[in-house]
C-alpha cells in the first residue's frame, strides 16, 4: 500500500478545471525537504503526508486540511504540503483561506501552472470584494474574469459608476449576452437608464436578430416609460416566432402602463403555449390586486404545481394571504418606506383640545440593503384652560432606518426612528424608538421600545408653556406588544401598552379587535380597550380604571389598484370613575359609572401606480364627552 500511494502522489497531474472538477486529484510532489531532521521525525512526516493524502482522496477535506496544516506547521518549505491544504481547504469549500495559501504558493512556485489554474478557479468561486478583485486585476491585468469580478464587486457594493468603466473594457473587446445583460444592470443600478438604453440600442442594431438582446431592450425601455417603443420591440420578437416568455415580457410592458386587461390576455396566451411558474404568478398578481383572490389562489396552485419549494410561490401564498386577511397592526409609527409622503392630521374635542400635525417625508435605499426616511414635522397644540386658552408650537425631525429579509411567506424586518422636537417657548428634547415586525403568512406580530415627549399621547400642553415655566418636560418611555392574524373566520388582534411617565405615574392600555366576515365587503366587528394610570394627577386624564366595549358593522373594499374604502360604526358601553378630560373636568367625577358610547370611522383611498392618496374621519363620543379626529396623506412612489 505505501508503495501503490507513492506512485499516486508522483504521478498527480492538476487539470485546469473549476474547483469542483479538481477534487479527487492529489498535491504534486516536491523537492524540498524538512530542514536538520532526524530519520524518525522524517519518518512520521512521511506517514503523516500519506495519512493526508488519503483523507484528501476519501473526500474527508476538513481532516485533510488539519493534517496538511500541522505538516506545513512542522515544514514551511514543503511546496507540496502547501499544495495539499490548499486543495483540502478549496475543495472543502473553503475558498478565501485556499486562496491566502495559493498566493503564498505562487510566491514559492511562481511559474507553475497548475498552482496558478487552482489560484484561478478557487477566485472563481469566491464572491471577492472590490480592494480583493482590485488586487487580482494588478496581478494579471490581461485575464478577464478577474475584471468581470471587479465589476460585479463595484456592483454590490453600490459603486457602479465606476464598475461601468471596467464593463466598457470588456465591451472592447466583445459584446456577449451576459455582459450586456450586466451592464444593463449597473446602468440601472447607476440611475442611468438613458445610458443602458443607448447601449442596447447599440447592441440591437449590430445585431438585428439577436431576440435575447432585443428583449433585454424592450425590458429597459418600458422601465424608462417608454412603453410604445418596447411593445414595438416586444412585437417584433414575437413576429419572429410566439413564444411563451415573450408573451410574459410582454405582460410585464402592459402591466407597468396599466393595460391589465391585455396583460392577461397576454399572460393566458403564454401557459396555452407552454405553462411557465413566471406566467401564473403573474397571472396571479393581477387577480390578487383586482381582489379577485379565488382567482388568484388558483393560479397560485398552477405555479406551485410546476415548482413546489419555489420561494416566490410560498411569498405569492404568504401576501394572498395576508391580501384575503389583512393582519391588524396596531403598528408601530416608524414609516420607512421609498418616495414621498406628505400629511396632515387633526384632533379636537369638546373640551377645547385641538393637536395638528403637518409632515414631509422622503424615503430613500440606503447601503447594505437598508431604507431610510428623513422627516420635518410642524406641530401645534392649544389647551383651553379655566386661566385662558395655552398654545404651543413645535418643529420636529427626525431620521429612520430598516432593514427586511424575507424567507418564503416569511417577513421579518428591524426599524429605528431618532429625532428631535423644538418648541421656542420650551427648548429642544430628543425622541426615538426601535421596533422589530414579523410577519408568517396573515399573521403579524410588533415589539417596539420608544421614548419622547409625552404630550402628543397626552393631549396636554403641560410642561410646555410660560405657566408651566420651571418645570421639566413632560416625557414618557413606552414599551409596546402586540399580536393578530385570523382564527377561523374570524381575525383577531391584542396590543398592549405599558408607559412610565417621569412624573411618577404610569399607565397600562390593553387594545382587543375582532372581525368576522359576513360577505365579501361587511363585517361585524368588536373593539375593546381597557386603560388604567398608578397614580392621579392635575395635568391629564388618568383614570384609575376605564374599560371599554363595542360591537358594530363596517364595510370595506380593498383594492390594490384604484379605489379603496372602509366605514365602521361601533355603538358599545364604557365604565370609569371619570368623564374623559384634559386638565378641565366636562362634567364631575360621580364615582364608576356606566356610560354609553358611540364611533363612527371611514376611510377612502385611491391608488395608482406611481401614487396613493388617502382620506380618514373618525368621531367618537362617551357620555357629554366628544373627540374627533382626520388625516389626509399623499404618498409619491419611486
Amino acid at each position: 500500500m505505501r508503495r501503490v500511494s507513492g506512485l499516486i502522489g508522483i504521478c498527480f497531474v492538476l487539470v485546469a478545471a473549476p474547483v469542483h472538477a479538481q477534487r479527487g486529484s492529489r498535491p504534486a510532489a516536491s523537492t524540498a525537504r524538512p530542514a536538520a531532521v532526524s530519520p524518525a521525525e522524517a519518518k512520521a512526516l512521511a506517514i503523516r503526508a500519506e495519512l493526508a493524502d488519503v483523507l484528501l482522496q476519501s473526500q474527508r477535506y476538513s481532516e485533510a486540511a488539519r493534517e496538511y496544516a500541522r505538516l506545513v506547521d512542522a515544514d514551511s518549505t514543503n511546496t507540496r504540503y502547501r499544495l495539499g491544504l490548499a486543495q483540502a481547504l478549496a475543495w472543502g469549500g473553503r475558498y478565501r483561506d485556499a486562496e491566502r495559501e495559493l498566493r503564498r504558493l505562487a510566491i514559492a512556485r511562481p511559474r507553475d501552472v497548475s498552482v496558478d489554474t487552482l489560484l484561478r478557479a478557487v477566485r472563481q468561486s469566491m464572491q471577492p470584494r472590490s480592494r480583493e478583485a482590485a488586487e487580482w486585476v494588478r496581478e494579471q491585468p490581461r485575464y478577464t474574469p478577474y475584471r468581470y469580478a471587479l465589476a460585479r464587486a463595484l456592483v454590490r457594493e453600490r459603486q457602479p459608476r465606476v464598475a461601468l468603466v471596467h464593463y466598457d473594457s470588456l465591451l472592447v473587446l466583445g459584446a456577449t449576452p451576459s455582459l450586456l445583460r450586466e451592464m444593463t444592470d449597473a446602468h440601472r443600478a447607476a440611475g442611468d437608464l438613458r445610458g443602458g438604453i443607448s447601449l442596447l440600442q447599440a447592441a440591437v442594431a449590430r445585431s438585428p436578430s439577436d431576440t435575447a438582446v432585443r428583449r433585454a431592450y424592450s425590458a429597459l425601455l418600458a422601465e424608462g416609460r417608454q412603453f410604445d417603443a418596447a411593445l414595438a420591440q416586444n412585437d417584433t420578437v414575437l413576429l419572429w416566432g410566439r413564444s411563451a416568455m415573450a408573451l410574459v415580457e410582454r405582460a410585464r410592458i402592459d402591466i407597468a402602463r396599466e393595460d391589465l386587461d391585455a396583460a392577461v390576455n397576454d399572460l393566458r396566451a403564454s401557459v396555452a403555449i407552454t405553462p411557465t411558474e413566471e406566467a401564473w404568478l403573474a397571472l396571479g398578481d393581477i387577480y390578487r390586486w383586482r381582489g379577485d383572490f379565488a382567482d388568484a389562489r388558483s393560479s397560485y396552485d398552477e405555479a406551485r404545481a410546476m415548482n413546489p419549494s419555489s420561494r416566490q410561490v410560498t411569498a405569492r401564498f404568504g401576501q394572498l394571504a395576508r391580501d384575503e386577511r389583512p393582519a391588524v397592526l396596531f403598528g408601530t409609527p416608524i414609516d420607512v418606506e421609498a418616495g414621498w409622503l406628505s400629511a396632515a392630521s387633526f384632533a379636537a374635542d369638546r373640551v377645547g383640545t385641538r393637536y395638528s400635525t403637518l409632515s414631509v417625508l422622503r424615503g430613500f435605499a440606503a447601503p447594505f440593503a437598508l431604507v431610510g426616511s428623513t422627516r420635518v414635522e410642524l406641530r401645534d397644540l392649544r389647551e383651553r384652560l379655566s386661566s385662558g386658552a395655552a398654545r404651543t408650537t413645535g418643529y420636529a425631525a427626525d431620521v429612520a432606518l430598516a432593514r427586511g429579509a424575507s424567507r418564503g411567506a416569511l417577513y421579518g424586518e428591524v426599524s429605528a426612528k431618532g429625532g428631535a422636537v423644538y418648541h421656542p417657548d420650551a427648548g429642544s428634547r430628543p425622541f426615538g424608538a426601535v421596533a422589530i415586525t414579523a410577519r408568517y403568512y396573515a399573521w403579524a406580530a410588533t415589539a417596539e421600545l420608544a421614548g419622547g415627549p409625552a404630550y402628543p399621547s397626552l393631549m396636554t400642553t403641560a410642561f410646555l408653556t410660560p405657566a408651566d415655566a420651571g418645570g421639566p418636560w413632560l416625557v414618557e418611555h413606552t414599551v409596546t406588544g402586540s399580536l393578530a392574524g385570523p382564527i377561523g373566520l374570524a381575525d383577531a388582534g391584542v396590543s398592549i401598552r405599558r408607559s412610565d411617565f417621569n412624573d411618577g405615574n404610569r399607565r397600562t392600555v390593553v387594545q382587543a379587535y375582532g372581525r368576522y366576515p359576513l360577505s365579501r365587503r361587511i363585517s361585524t366587528i368588536y373593539s375593546g380597550n381597557a386603560i388604567a394610570f398608578a397614580n392621579r394627577s392635575p395635568l391629564y386624564w388618568d383614570p384609575d380604571s376605564h374599560v371599554a366595549n363595542a360591537v358594530g358593522i363596517q364595510v370595506a373594499d380593498r383594492r390594490r389598484r384604484g379605489w379603496s374604502y372602509s366605514a365602521t360604526v361601533l355603538p358599545g358601553t364604557a365604565w370609569s370613575e371619570a368623564t374623559p378630560y384634559v386638565r378641565e373636568s366636562l362634567l364631575e367625577a360621580q364615582g364608576n359609572r356606566l356610560r354609553i358610547q358611540l364611533s363612527a370611522t371611514g376611510e377612502l383611498a385611491y391608488r395608482a401606480r406611481g401614487w396613493e392618496a388617502t382620506a380618514a374621519y373618525g368621531w367618537g363620543r362617551l357620555g357629554s364627552y366628544e373627540r374627533s379626529d382626520a388625516r389626509v396623506a399623499v404618498r409619491v412612489l419611486p
